[in-house]
């Protein structure tokens, strides 16, 4: 069974390990737990990358700015 545990509860820690929460049931027994973290969403794939001409995003000639050059030379 998993109970979700207040972030205030996990913030007031004084342990990492969490040696100083404590986990009762109904009657008042300490009930023995382990933290697990939350699932994680599965990674995105991975896209290969292409290599790029020298400015591949220049605007066309009738946009350009006069005097306007490539950054990169």
């Amino acid at each position: 069974m998993r109970l979700p545990v207040p972030a205030e509860a996990l913030a007031r820690l004084q342990s990492p390990a969490a040696a100083d929460l404590r986990v009762f049931g109904a009657k008042g027994q300490p009930v023995p737990f382990a933290l697990a973290a939350p699932p994680q969403a599965p990674e995105a794939p991975r896209v290969p990358t292409r290599r790029c001409r020298r400015c591949p995003c220049s605007p066309p000639p009738a946009l350009r700015r006069r005097g306007a050059r490539c950054a990169s030379g």
